[in-house]
């Protein structure tokens, strides 16, 4: 029986007297490599350097679990 997984990926955009400023820009959509029926690789690009955080779950609305990469460009979680 195939399990089912919601992810949301978000960057983060600080808002500043001159304007809205983002940390980073995705520069590759995100992608989802599903590994089996309860495991997935999440992959993306952003334009510089930054942390990165997935959160995921069963639903959207039961986002309970989160993984961190490191500062790079090319993330994998």
């Amino acid at each position: 029986m195939a399990g089912t997984l919601a992810v949301r990926l978000l960057i983060y955009c600080l808002p500043l007297l001159t304007g809205l400023v983002c940390v980073a820009a995705l520069a590759e959509a995100p992608t989802v490599q599903l590994t089996s029926a309860t495991n997935a690789i999440i992959r993306w690009s952003t334009d510089v350097p930054t942390s990165g955080r997935v959160r995921y779950g069963t639903a959207l609305t039961n986002l309970t679990e989160s993984a961190r990469s490191e500062q790079r460009t090319r993330h994998a979680l």
